[in-house]
């Protein structure tokens, strides 16, 4: 029992980058290098070009360098500090939202009502 419980504490430090380094030299194909993206094959190219393609199509700014940038973050462990830091951003946006969404309801008054029913007739 004291054998599994170590095991398995031991196991909650492993992250996904020391699996990838692990797994590298049984399957090299299913491991990604994320570790500064020294390699980047044609095919990762190509879909990188076109996300590039398909962004200037939206109008937006974005660079090949930006999204292999933006990969290589990917694979680093958020601390418990960004964690609550991205919650905090999501409910402040949330709340933005419900502020944007709330509009004042139109109001009626009789008379109004009553020039405009007259117009029905």
């Amino acid at each position: 029992y004291k054998t599994i419980k170590n095991i398995d504490f031991a196991w909650r430090d492993i992250t996904g980058f020391t699996l990838n380094v692990l797994w590298k030299n049984l399957c090299p194909q299913f491991v990604h290098d994320f570790r500064g993206f020294g390699k980047v094959d044609e095919e990762s190219q190509e879909v990188f070009s076109n996300l590039v393609t398909l962004s200037k199509k939206m109008e937006l700014d974005l660079q090949v360098d930006a999204v292999t940038e933006l990969l290589a973050v990917q694979h680093e462990e958020l601390t418990n500090e960004d964690l609550m830091e991205l919650e905090a951003q999501r409910k402040a946006e949330e709340s933005q939202e419900e502020e944007e969404v709330t509009e004042e309801p139109k109001r009626f008054t009789t008379q109004e009502m009553k020039g405009d029913f007259l117009y029905l007739r």
